[in-house]
């Protein structure tokens, strides 16, 4: 084959693994940090209800939602913007503010698509560990910040990989040492309903500030791809230069529009959330098992310290759990990131996990 002169050298040169094909139907899917408790049903029957031969045959309508979300979010319509998934929110971004060899922060661990869309905009990654304690020293990121003044700063609260969090004021610091540096920083908040900790009051007095969220985590639209941007209005008309014709579907916008009219969910569920993942650590504790300090629907655990993990999780599959693979970092590669389940279903876990380790 000759030369594919016309493919981007960044392209090129970007790999992505492409997932293998999995049936997950059926499956405790603990692998992925979606919502595993089921959204009532009455809220189903409603969003059912709603989809017509219409609603399928006609381009989105969305700025209902726009008023809908402003106001359950105390902001104005000019301070938001909905993306398919808070994966394109972050996408957007990249393609509106990052040049070749600008300089990008971020955690590690942190979501992978930070990683990739900086090798895609031929940006340069700076990155900071976590420790093989899952401790990560907010000091020292403050630090780098001030001493590599990169274009854009990542922080995620709370981390999608570990679980832990950072009060407000902790990551106001971080904000004020990106803003002392000129440089944009996003405070990914994908996880924000399991705590109360949110920055969204500090959108106004930080211009250089960008919170990206979701519906798939505690709002269970993964499926559904509902993501969406919080700014000062400046930035949000930069991202909307880049937004596609459409950005949601209209199945989408009606999911969430009926969601934040029953948003009295989320306290109920994240309440339960809490008490089974209370019950989970300390059921590793009688194992002797090591957890992070989750405050999410997900616990970080150091199985590798007691059990063979391929032979785990291949034997947890035997069982319908699906388990992620163990970190890639060679200082975490002991830890595995659990999803939790309805307090019956962890409670059987659990109970597996408790033979699993006998047998050892």
């Amino acid at each position: 084959m000759k030369e594919r002169v016309w493919v981007k050298p960044a392209i090129n040169q970007l790999v992505r693994i492409k997932d293998k094909p999995e049936e997950r139907t059926g499956m405790f899917r603990m692998d992925r940090n979606e919502r595993t408790w089921p959204i009532p049903q009455t809220i189903v029957d409603e969003i059912k209800q709603n989809i017509t031969i219409e609603v399928l045959t006609k381009y989105p309508e969305i700025d209902s939602l726009y008023n809908e979300m402003a106001e359950y979010l105390g902001i104005s319509t000019d301070e938001l913007i909905f993306h398919t998934g808070s994966d394109l929110v972050i996408k957007s971004i990249f393609e509106t503010y990052i040049q070749k060899d600008d300089k990008v922060l971020m955690p590690r661990p942190s979501y992978a698509m930070y990683g990739v869309y900086a090798n895609m905009y031929q940006a340069k990654t700076l990155q900071q560990r976590y420790d093989q304690n899952l401790k990560f020293d907010l000091d020292e990121y403050c630090a780098q910040i001030k001493k590599e003044s990169p274009k854009l700063v990542i922080i995620e609260n709370p981390s999608g990989f570990i679980g832990n969090s950072y009060t407000a004021i902790e990551i106001e610091q971080v904000i004020q040492a990106a803003e002392s540096v000129n440089a944009l920083i996003v405070v990914d908040e994908a996880y924000i309903d399991y705590i109360n900790e949110s920055v969204l009051p500090f959108i106004t007095k930080y211009p250089n500030l960008i919170i990206v969220r979701t519906m798939s985590k505690a709002w269970g639209l993964a499926g559904l791809r509902v993501g969406y941007a919080v700014s000062v209005k400046e930035n949000i008309q930069d991202l909307f230069k880049v937004k596609p014709m459409h950005q949601l579907t209209q199945v989408s916008v009606i999911a969430a529009r009926v969601l934040l009219r029953n948003s009295n969910m989320i306290p109920a569920y994240v309440a339960e959330v809490n008490q089974v993942r209370e019950y989970f650590k300390g059921q590793l504790r009688k194992m002797d098992i090591e957890t992070s300090d989750s405050r999410t629907h997900f616990v970080t655990a150091k199985l590798g310290d007691k059990v063979c993990l391929d032979d785990f999780r291949a034997c947890a599959r035997e069982k319908k759990y699906l388990l992620r693979r163990p970190f890639s970092e060679e200082e975490l590669n002991k830890w595995v990131r659990i999803g939790l389940l309805p307090m019956e279903h962890m409670i059987s876990f659990s109970e597996f996990m408790e033979q699993y380790m006998q047998k050892c």
